[in-house]
């Protein structure tokens, strides 16, 4: 496939400051940079955050009223659009056109899927999300935890309908990227894929504009930056650490950027502890303003694909801290933990205790501090270019 000239489209439910969006927006720049068009389509658009990365070889258009990924007034869409800008790829990041598979492929049109979280996340967060619905139910907890989760999972339930979700979108694209090799393998062996199928499996390393003059010199500052959601985020969790951390670190103090819908549950959970030198500070348009300050970036997920956040802070020399919850988080801080710290799910004494070791032991910062500046240098666009000038000569 001839890479300069083409036209490529890229469809998205929202359109703002969130980690996949600075990646598609990277993306597009890229994109540009390599003389090729990419044509942006979304739901919502929120332009104060989120701008067209190049004039000139990048274009956005929202669905019309009505319209959601996916129903069959946004395929009919699409589809029109595609043969109006004789789009050549479609790729389609996270939310699959599953049934529409077929209606998309009529077009002529190649399908990448490009998978920016950890595989089979879904089942996992769905008896999550459950657990915390029905935490305040005494009757619906119950059920919960006698009728409804022995059955999903002692039968296999959710993780079968998923890995079916999986399959069939695999079968139904010409190619699907995933954040890492680990993810790759990890798909091709428990779906077990045959051999034709696990060649459609790319690992495609997400890349970051990497910061020239990042500052060093920081301030006793902790941060949580990120969506504020309870069953994948689980900031809950920053205020439990700090709870057992705080009185060892007296010259510390925490902040916490972002919003979202567990928001004033959080707020009224860190009233009701009465921490010190812990804050929220909502929603910040200038992330990098935060890394600047900071010192240790936190990261509490339960389940995170890759964690764009721990790669920014890396790029802005802020250390980052993450449970081992997945082979992408494993990857972005190193196994060898030579660019930033590990902790064991879901240990919160751990967590705390590593905490304290990495405010107080300034040598030892200094030193995940410079891993960090080497690590970033591995999400060059450069390299992600390479990649892309792989992935369309395979189609």
């Amino acid at each position: 496939m001839k890479i300069e000239g083409l036209h490529v489209a890229s469809v998205h439910p929202i359109l703002f400051r969130g980690g996949l969006d600075v990646i598609v927006h990277d993306t597009g720049k890229l994109f540009a940079s390599m003389g090729v068009h990419l044509h942006y389509y979304t739901v919502e658009w929120r332009e104060a955050e989120w701008q067209i990365p190049d004039p000139t070889y990048c274009s956005l258009s929202l669905f019309p009223k009505g319209a959601k990924l996916w129903n069959q007034q946004a395929v009919d869409f699409l589809i029109q659009e595609l043969r109006l800008h004789q789009i050549s790829v479609l790729l389609i990041p996270n939310i699959s056109p599953f049934p529409y598979l077929d209606a998309l492929r009529s077009t002529g049109v190649k399908l990448i899927f490009w998978n920016h979280g950890m595989p089979l996340w879904e089942y996992r967060a769905a008896i999550d999300d459950r657990r915390f619905l029905v935490k305040k139910n005494l009757s619906r907890r119950l059920e919960w935890i006698f009728l409804r989760v022995p059955f999903k999972l002692w039968t296999g339930a959710y993780r079968r309908q998923w890995e079916d979700y999986y399959r069939r979108i695999i079968e139904g694209t010409d190619l699907y990227l995933t954040l890492c090799p680990a993810y790759a393998r990890e798909l091709a062996e428990r779906l077990h894929l045959p051999a034709e199928q696990a060649s459609k499996l790319v690992p495609l390393i997400n890349t970051l504009q990497v910061e020239p003059h990042p500052t060093l010199e920081k301030e006793k500052l902790i941060v949580f930056v990120g969506r504020l959601s309870y069953a994948d985020k689980r900031v809950d969790r920053v205020i439990d650490i700090w709870a057992r951390a705080h009185e060892a670190l007296p010259d510390w103090h925490v902040e916490i950027h972002g919003t979202g819908p567990d928001e004033e549950r959080l707020k009224a959970y860190l009233e009701q502890k009465g921490l010190p030198r812990i804050r929220f500070c909502g929603y910040t348009a200038e992330p990098s303003e935060v890394y600047r300050r900071a010192s240790v970036l936190l990261l509490t997920s339960t389940h995170e694909g890759w964690g764009m956040v721990l790669a920014e802070a890396q790029n802005h020399g802020v250390v980052p801290m993450a449970f081992a919850c997945s082979s992408g988080v494993r990857a972005v801080l190193g196994e060898d933990e030579r660019a930033g710290v590990l902790v064991r799910p879901f240990s919160l004494s751990q967590y705390a205790q590593r905490l304290i070791r990495l405010c107080r032991d300034t040598d030892y910062r200094a030193k995940l501090q410079q891993g960090c500046l080497s690590k970033r240098l591995e999400y060059s666009p450069e390299r992600s270019r390479e990649a892309w000038e792989e992935i369309f000569q395979r189609l």
